[in-house]
């Protein structure tokens, strides 16, 4: 019929439609696919903070409850879900943890999540795993990034027990040496060399820097006219840290292993210059 109306089929349209409803249906499928990856990790690391779950500090307020209560000094591992790095040390750390009743430091672990993100502001933690040892409520040391040396749950102790006041390491002179070598291969430029780690060397450093503006030195000259070691003068182990991380004004990349190794350095060198 002349006045019927024709609909023409569009098959090169019908064609584009079902090709855009095929790469949909991919797309689809390849979303419910990385949803469904993403949870099961998710649940991996959900599984795996629950598993430790004795030792978790849960929230802001619990932190604060168990530092300020605690009649033994609190150690306590700063990390976040999605941290390799705390993934790598946590196991060494969860060693101390299920020790902690034999031990004479409480070893916890805060993860961040909203519920303790006022914990993280408060101690200033903007990297994990940051590692912080409290003594009568009030921070005394910390740690930032990986412990190192062939026993890592022993250097983590060794950390904790020295940090608190506790113990001594299992070789200080070995400590001392190492913090040496690095005091005179990054710092010697500001602070000159060290030419050994007995009581004549250090004596002859502290003489060639009088009159400098090192005020490392003028610390220790400090403590010596005092009859005091550094850690004395200073208050805490983590204070002669705080001391040695201003370093980083001038060495933006000095790490801390080596403030580590350069706090216990100079703490190591004002017992030997007091004869303790």
């Amino acid at each position: 019929m002349q006045g019927s109306r024709r609909m023409r089929l569009d098959l090169r349209g019908f064609q584009k439609s079902k090709k855009a409803g095929l790469l949909l249906i991919v797309l689809v499928i390849a979303g419910a696919l990385t949803t469904a990856l993403l949870l099961g990790q998710e649940q991996k690391i959900a599984n795996y903070y629950m598993s430790v779950d004795e030792y978790v500090i849960s929230s802001s307020t619990m932190l604060e409850k168990i530092i300020s209560s605690s009649t033994k000094p609190v150690a306590v591992m700063f990390e976040s879900p999605t941290c390799p790095t705390c993934k790598q040390m946590h196991p060494h750390w969860a060693v101390l943890e299920r020790q902690s009743s034999t031990l004479p430091v409480q070893f916890y672990h805060i993860v961040f999540s909203p519920a303790t993100e006022e914990a993280f502001r408060r101690y200033r933690v903007t990297d994990t795993p940051t590692f912080i040892v409290f003594v009568g409520g009030q921070p005394v040391a910390r740690h930032v990034g990986a412990f190192g040396g062939d026993n890592i749950t022993s250097t983590m102790l060794n950390w904790a027990l020295f940090s608190a006041g506790l113990g001594v390491v299992a070789d200080p002179q070995k400590l001392a040496e190492e913090g040496l070598r690095i005091f005179n291969n990054r710092c010697s430029s500001c602070h000159g060399e060290i030419g050994g780690l007995d009581e004549e060397s250090l004596r002859a450093w502290l003489d060639s820097r009088r009159g400098e503006p090192d005020l490392l030195a003028k610390r220790l000259a400090e403590a010596l006219e005092k009859n005091m070691t550094l850690r004395e003068l200073y208050g805490s182990y983590g204070a002669i840290s705080d001391a040695v991380k201003t370093m980083r004004k001038y060495i933006p990349d000095l790490t801390s292993y080596e403030i580590d190794r350069l706090s216990y350095l100079l703490d190591y060198a004002s017992a030997i210059l007091e004869g303790k």
